[in-house]
């Protein structure tokens, strides 16, 4: 997700996509900076929210039972530094 889309996917897009009975995961990936937000739908259809930021070296996708490497994920992207 970009700086332009971050309250898109991360609120707006989520209340609707939430409803889907077959959703189990929804996984923001943050294009501007390393952090990974993990929502996990809990059995009585809360959701609860994980993140994980550059210290953190992997994150799960529980409803696929597996691990990814940050490093992975973000490999070959070039961050654009700010100027203050």
């Amino acid at each position: 997700m970009s700086k332009n889309s971050r309250i898109e996917d991360s609120a707006d897009k989520f209340i609707r996509y939430k409803n889907i009975a077959s959703l189990q995961n929804y996984i923001l990936v943050d294009s501007e900076k390393i952090f990974v937000e993990v929502r996990v739908k809990l059995e009585n259809g809360d959701w609860e929210a994980s993140t994980y930021l550059q210290s953190d070296e992997r994150f799960p996708i529980p409803a696929l039972g597996i691990e990814l490497e940050l490093p992975a994920v973000y490999e070959g992207v070039s961050f654009l530094v700010e100027k203050g």
